[in-house]
């Protein structure tokens, strides 16, 4: 009870905190309502509410999400909450929020106890406000919760450097390990990257506590992590190990973290801490598990590819992590003018970096293949007969590919048919305003922008001559009607 006491008391006197804070959470709020007219679902995101559907039992779920090549925590949390908000871009947010909400009130309870409750008010602000934050709250992945438990381990992390009175118990550790396992590859090797910074603080700076820490975050990791793999090796495997898929994951984490253009000022700060004495430790911790997180995955890639696309930007979270806390190691007594000046300069970056990471957000929404032709169609196709709407299958079995397309329109999956099974169909003859719908189809081989009209009828096995159809394109698909149907504009958002 007393702990509790102090603990209010401490949070009293920092009012400055809570007021940034609950500016950078208001500000996120703002800043995904001004992006919201450019969210919209993906194959990912669509993959995610079809294996968390509310309809299916519980023992049909969990087929499902244990089913799947990536770990089970976020799709489980996904599931239990769409069990009470069925909406899904509703469902979405509240599961990114909790995600959110935890992750902050657990760094505001560790850092409290630690003394450090401003500290850790600012962090939170910078985390909400990063990036990373701003791409991927909006969308139905893991990788928010991968950011927000890497935000929750970093912070620990560091907090039990910088003080030897800070004490993590191996339980926590054990939990906060296994949770990241659990919810990305690369939420794991983040993990598994912190524990052996902590064991090399440890070993450097002769601290048994940090070396058992890092025995015993790693090893919860590795053990939870494994038995995860051993059941879905199976399912792994996708992924090409190439110099493309490597350059796409570094540019994730140069637009949505470092900041375009913004890697001169961050080699300053890390070298002044480097210079000074009492940063050489966090420095020391953070160097090493962005060591080990860059290279390990690049090695093991030789034999089993790992790195695509967004999976680096995971431990973004850590980066900022780091420079709170060096910008407080450069403020803090016998503090040099050159020492608040870095400190000053790492607030500044932070700031920019937020600005930078709204464009590239704005940037990288409008390069998703979304699923634009989804309204359009559940508009025109709700009161069509059954296998009236032929589709692209995608590359997965028929029953799958229906499924993906009823959870974007709306629309029952009976409403569809694959175009690989269904007959030769004349345009003129159609039984539905929609003939057919594509998407995601650039990964197929054609190039639904520019695309002849004949090759786009030709994969859904219709004939027709130019007044029997139009043709809706957008960048990742099309929608083919039947004329005289009105056309309609579909723009990617």
């Amino acid at each position: 009870m007393r702990d509790l006491v102090d603990t209010v008391r401490t949070f009293r006197s920092h009012a400055v905190g809570w007021v940034v804070m609950a500016l950078a959470f208001a500000l996120l709020a703002a800043i995904e309502t001004v992006l919201s007219p450019h969210f919209a679902l993906w194959l990912d995101e669509l993959f995610s509410l079809w294996t968390t559907d509310p309809a299916l039992p519980l023992k049909a779920s969990a087929a499902r999400i244990t089913g799947d090549s990536n770990p089970p925590l976020y799709y489980a949390l996904l599931r239990f909450i769409r069990a009470f908000v069925p909406e899904p871009t509703g469902a979405i947010l509240l599961s990114n929020g909790i995600a959110l909400l935890a992750a902050s009130t657990f760094v505001l309870w560790i850092s409290a106890r630690a003394g450090k409750p401003l500290l850790a008010c600012l962090g939170i602000a910078a985390f909400a406000l990063s990036g990373p934050t701003l791409f991927f709250f909006q969308e139905g992945r893991a990788y928010f919760l991968s950011n927000s438990l890497v935000f929750a381990l970093a912070w620990q992390a560091a907090l039990t450097v910088d003080d030897p009175a800070v004490q993590a118990p191996p339980v926590r550790l054990v939990l906060l390990g296994a949770a990241a396992a659990l919810s990305h590859v690369f939420a794991g090797l983040a993990a598994g990257a912190i524990a052996a910074g902590l064991l090399a603080c440890g070993l450097f700076g002769r601290r048994r506590d940090l070396v058992l820490q890092g025995v015993v975050l790693g090893g919860s990791t590795t053990v939870v992590f494994g038995l995860w793999l051993a059941s879905a090796i199976g399912n792994i495997g996708w992924i090409q190990f190439s110099l493309a898929h490597v350059t796409t994951a570094m540019l994730y984490v140069v637009l949505l973290a470092v900041g375009n253009k913004m890697l001169a000022p961050l080699v300053v700060f890390l070298g002044y801490a480097a210079w000074l004495k009492r940063a050489r430790p966090l420095l020391i911790l953070f160097a090493i598990a962005f060591t080990v997180f860059i290279a390990l995955p690049i090695a093991v890639s030789f034999h089993t590819p790992l790195i695509t696309g967004r999976y680096w930007q995971i431990g973004a979270p850590a980066l900022i992590v780091l420079l709170v806390f060096l910008a407080r190691a450069f403020s803090m007594p016998p503090a040099t003018p050159w020492g608040y000046a870095a400190a000053i300069g790492v607030a500044l970056y932070l700031v920019v970096a937020t600005v930078k990471g709204f464009a590239s957000v704005r940037f990288l929404l409008g390069s998703e293949s979304a699923w634009s032709g989804a309204n359009l169609v559940a508009k025109l196709a709700k009161d069509c007969p059954s296998g009236a709407v032929r589709i692209k299958a995608l590359g997965f079995d028929s029953a799958l590919a229906t499924d993906l397309y009823s959870v974007a329109s709306g629309l029952p999956a009976s409403a569809f048919v694959t175009a690989d099974a269904a007959p030769p169909l004349a345009a003129r003859d159609a039984p539905c305003p929609v003939i057919g719908w594509g998407e995601n189809v650039t990964q197929h081989d054609l190039a639904p922008l520019t695309a002849p009209e004949a090759d786009i009828l030709k994969t859904l096995n219709v004939e027709g001559s130019p007044g029997d159809f139009t043709i809706v394109r957008h960048p990742s698909g099309f929608v083919v009607l039947r004329a005289p149907t009105p056309a309609h504009s579909v723009h990617s958002p």
